[in-house]
């Protein structure tokens, strides 16, 4: 309803007419959305000078929570009633449902193949499958299972049949170094040794997996309070062969367990002596000599293992005085080098250039009575062919007859090298044809060198003799050959090219 100025169209009752003849103001019935814009538009109503609370013929709407627009006759609900009624719609809406899905689940349990609207589809023979067929399991699902299992023997029964298949496909399941690590420490806790080393050597020929050195770490502190020595020691070097770099830490952990159990270190001597070599092979010098002084506080006798493992190193990081001291210590303990020892020290002189300690060396070798090697001579003939010494490194190379030792293939290809480094062409001919002679192969990097020298030089006669030397030992290639035929045809002789031309038909 709302206040207007004009007359009233509307019908109304006797009653209320006469009531409201007496009054100026006149009343309009409007829609309940006039109404309430209206009063969001004039909000405050006194300036009309009407009271809404003593007229009893017109009030602010009041606010209800629920509206139904329902035909006229029916009660409008409550808060409670209608959200009951809604409860109890839904939960009939929803027993039906179910009942209705349970009809339709059976009919299918059946029939899978029914399809609605043909009922009378015929049923096909069901197919009786095993219930008991395992899962496929990952690899990581394994490792959960090790984690869980309190059990080794199930846990390594489990590890060698993950999946109970009765029938197998041959595709073999794929493990994880998780896998294996998680296997191994609980089986080497237990004191399971011999099912751990299936385990590692099954981890030995699984070549897609490169396990983590903590493996051997545990395995060879397990080995150290089992007091299995020979085992701990034979998979140290062993190490390598499972694809994992071998480092110092493997051993002192082994070590230090050894020294936890006994109060002190019970390995023998052998024992120190690879230690102290694999410290070496990879830099450790300072761990390798504190062992040394170990083994002579433990009053170890040492042997020139040991002395020659050190000088080695002592002379790659530049250290020669130390290894020269190291050298005449071995005098003090009793111990007498041998050739090894006399080989390490020649070969750190050479390195270093210092060529007369060398000899000296060498000729301290017949005084002491150790017997030189190939490997002797080749060690100073390589390096002196190095410094351009190649004539010494060929009077080296005649007397090793004379001492009883006999040139090897290594001897005449780094005589052979140095002289064709060396432009001693002539020298290094009479070398080749020893070499041939004998059915040693030169390297062809060497023969190409040769042959270049040759030619640029224009000796062409004793090139000529040089290829004939490399046909009959069947030691030239192509290169070779492109080498002398382009400079010849350069130098245009062709006489000198034709003779080449029948050589290499011959």
């Amino acid at each position: 309803m709302a206040i207007s100025e004009s007359s009233s169209s509307t019908p109304s009752s006797p009653g209320i007419s006469s009531s409201l003849s007496c009054c100026s103001p006149s009343i309009q019935m409007v829609s309940k959305s006039v109404s309430e814009r209206l009063l969001g538009k004039f909000f405050d109503a006194s300036q009309y000078d009407f009271d809404y609370e003593q007229s009893g013929l017109w009030s602010p709407p009041v606010r209800r929570s629920v509206f139904l627009t329902s035909p006229a006759g029916f009660n409008i609900c409550s808060n409670d009633e209608f959200f009951s009624k809604l409860k109890k719609a839904k939960k009939a809406c929803r027993s039906w449902r179910l009942r209705s899905f349970a009809c339709f689940t059976c009919q299918f349990a059946y029939n899978p193949k029914l399809k609605i609207g043909n009922m009378k589809t015929p049923k096909p023979k069901l197919k009786i499958e095993n219930m008991n067929t395992p899962k496929p399991i990952s690899s990581f699902r394994l490792s959960s299972l090790f984690r869980k299992e309190k059990d080794p023997i199930v846990a390594y029964n489990l590890f060698k049949n993950p999946i109970p298949d009765p029938k197998p496909s041959g595709k073999a399941f794929r493990y994880s170094p998780r896998c294996y690590d998680l296997i191994i420490n609980k089986l080497g806790k237990a004191k399971m040794f011999d099912q751990m080393e299936e385990v590692l050597q099954q981890l030995k020929q699984d070549t897609r997996v490169v396990p983590e050195e903590i493996i051997f770490c545990n395995v060879l502190k397990f080995y150290g309070r089992a007091r299995l020595h020979e085992r701990a020691l034979q998979l140290f070097d062993e190490i390598p062969q499972y694809r994992c770099q071998r480092t110092v830490n493997e051993a002192f952990k082994l070590k230090a367990e050894m020294v936890r159990l006994y109060g002190f270190c019970p390995a023998t001597a052998m024992t120190y002596k690879m230690m102290i070599k694999g410290l070496c092979k990879i830099g450790e010098l300072s761990l390798a000599i504190m062992l040394k002084e170990e083994m002579v506080g433990n009053n170890m006798k040492l042997d020139s293992t040991v002395y020659s493992s050190l000088i080695n190193t002592l002379f790659k990081v530049g250290r020669q005085e130390e290894a020269v001291a190291l050298f005449e210590e071995m005098d003090l303990h009793g111990c007498a080098p041998d050739t090894v020892t006399y080989n390490v020290m020649i070969n750190g002189f050479c390195k270093v250039k210092d060529f007369d300690k060398a000899y000296r060396i060498l000729e301290n070798m017949v005084e002491k009575g150790c017997k030189r090697d190939v490997f002797t001579y080749n060690t100073l003939i390589g390096g002196l062919c190095k410094d351009g010494k190649w004539s010494e490194a060929k009077d080296l190379f005649e007397d090793m007859p004379r001492q009883g030792c006999k040139p090897d293939v290594v001897s005449y290809r780094l005589l052979f090298d140095g002289l064709c480094g060396g432009g001693q062409f002539k020298e290094a001919t009479l070398i080749l044809d020893e070499m041939i002679f004998k059915g040693y192969v030169p390297h062809s990097a060497s023969t190409r060198n040769l042959v270049a020298g040759l030619c640029q030089k224009g000796k062409m006669k004793l090139l000529l003799l040089v290829l004939d030397i490399l046909a009959k030992g069947n030691a030239i290639d192509q290169g070779t050959w492109l080498i002398a035929i382009s400079k010849v045809y350069q130098d245009d002789k062709l006489s000198s090219a034709s003779k080449l031309l029948d050589s290499l038909v011959l």
